[in-house]
């Protein structure tokens, strides 16, 4: 007789594709007669017996062990732990496949396009492109004077306020989040400085422990910033700043970029890095239904007419000075297709 074990088995030594496909097959995912949710208990799980499949599932994929790790030194209390949960590599495909995909569905029915978080394709990126949570007015106009309540109740208008570890402000700007943004890559650095900066380490080991826990706090939400000449000075500044320290290298001896560069056997790679995440990003957003709200963003229009001055630099200005397409008609049709527009973004400069 043939066990759900003895299909693990015969596929240990084959790809997760085929495994995939085997536990769909097993599970019924693409049946809908299927019942995940009782309206009348908790969630659960109804696995119709099959002809020569067992109806019962192994015992390590209803178990999990669960790990609680300390966030500070001494923690006591609670609220101080973070859990994780280690489980087999079979359960996760098994809960992917039947539970979170159907869950998924059913919550999305629910769910307004506004709601991010938690939610596949509509996660904190997005939300940090597309919403805010206070009132705040932008426009080159002075609106002293500007109220709106809601059920009876005022809502705070800011000048600028942080939202999920981003800046926003009035201005529209990404000046501040970008300066942010290198003051605290450049506080860790500070902070693990006996480590980047240690010389019994070889330095391409520093310059993956560089990629790995500095770099990162720079490019959260790179996304949704645009970046100006003057802060893409900053950001070039930065990162030589990083590679010259580990190097101990003053500025006094008037060693140029291109040579620090090449005793670290690396290439400039946050500008890089930015240009490449929002060009991407933008391919993403077109190509998908459920981004309605991105888009209306990226390609609406505001009514009237321009005022008078020089045009500020947009997010999407960034984007094809990079491209070299000036036509943004004709970008976003390129975008739609992933091929092209894929090897766009490999060969940006």
């Amino acid at each position: 007789m043939t066990t759900l074990r003895v299909v693990l088995e015969s596929y240990a030594k084959h790809d997760a594709f085929n495994f995939h496909k085997e536990i769909s097959s097993f599970i019924g995912y693409k049946k809908t007669k299927y019942q995940l949710i009782d309206e009348h208990t908790v969630p659960i799980l109804d696995i119709k017996k099959k002809k020569n499949r067992p109806s019962h599932l192994p015992k390590d994929w209803l178990t999990s062990s669960f790990i609680t790790l300390p966030k500070k030194a001494n923690a006591k209390k609670c609220e101080k732990f973070r859990t994780i949960i280690l489980m087999s590599q079979a359960k996760k495909l098994f809960l992917h496949i039947n539970i979170h995909e159907r869950i998924r569905v059913k919550c999305d029915e629910q769910l307004a396009d506004s709601q991010f978080g938690f939610r596949s394709g509509v996660s904190t990126r997005e939300a940090l492109f597309a919403i805010q949570t206070k009132l705040m007015v932008i426009s080159k106009n002075n609106f002293d004077d500007f109220n709106i309540t809601v059920a009876d109740l005022k809502l705070e208008r800011v000048r600028k306020y942080k939202y999920l570890g981003t800046w926003l402000n009035e201005t529209w700007s990404s000046d501040q989040e970008i300066k942010t943004r290198i003051e605290m890559a450049r506080s860790t650095f500070s902070k693990m400085k006996k480590v980047l900066c240690n010389r019994r380490l070889k330095i391409s080991l520093r310059t993956r422990l560089l990629r790995c826990y500095i770099w990162p706090i720079f490019l959260y939400g790179c996304e949704a910033l645009t970046v100006k000449e003057d802060l893409r000075k900053r950001i070039e500044a930065f990162e030589m700043c990083a590679y010259r320290q580990m190097l101990g290298i003053s500025w006094t001896r008037r060693i140029t970029n291109v040579g620090v560069l090449r005793r670290v056997d690396q290439k400039r790679e946050l500008r890089q890095t930015v240009k490449m995440r929002k060009v991407a990003y933008l391919g993403h957003v077109l190509r998908h239904e459920r981004y309605g709200l991105l888009k209306l963003i990226v390609m609406g229009k505001v009514a009237g007419k321009r005022g008078v001055g020089r045009r500020k630099k947009s997010w999407l200005c960034n984007i094809r000075e990079w491209t070299g397409i000036a036509s943004a008609v004709e970008l976003f049709r390129l975008a739609k297709n992933r091929a092209e527009f894929t090897k766009l973004t490999a060969n940006l400069r």
